[in-house]
């Protein structure tokens, strides 16, 4: 029998197409020609400024992100095979923490959503992942850095 492992999962970018989203909204708005794969950093605003972090906070906007392929599968299979799979993200306004909730409830029925956490600041999770031996999937890698 395999060891059963404690996964946290990141919901932008590692379960659904943020970028995706954001940069087809942008570029049909500002008349501009931005990929995904041009934003090298965190740091949205530097690709997009004020205008563009606007886009986020509208409502609708993460309620409506398409899920990554395989990623819905890849999460069922990980939960019926027994381990604890948590999904974390940080929500920009209110609109974005209801979003992401009823988000995870649609994609992910299967889905215990006591074991969706969302929260201001991401990079306090690292002492308990680090000390419960967790395993970490996410996108933005400077955060959890000493």
């Amino acid at each position: 029998m395999s060891k059963k492992l404690t996964i946290y999962l990141d919901l932008d970018e590692v379960i659904c197409k943020l970028l995706d989203k954001l940069c087809r909204i942008y570029n049909y708005k500002y008349d501009k020609n931005l990929k995904p794969n041009d934003i090298k950093t965190y740091s949205l605003s530097q690709y997009i400024g004020e205008k563009g972090i606007k886009i986020l906070k509208q409502p609708g906007f993460f309620r409506m992100l398409e899920p990554i392929e395989g990623a819905i599968e890849t999460i069922e299979k990980l939960v019926n095979d027994g381990n604890e799979v948590f999904i974390i993200s940080s929500p920009m306004n209110e609109y974005s923490v209801f979003e992401k909730y009823k988000w995870v409830k649609e994609y992910l029925p299967f889905f215990d959503i006591k074991n969706l956490i969302l929260v201001g600041n991401k990079g306090d999770l690292l002492s308990r992942i680090n000390g419960e031996g967790g395993v970490l999937f996410d996108d933005y890698l400077r955060e959890f850095r000493d």
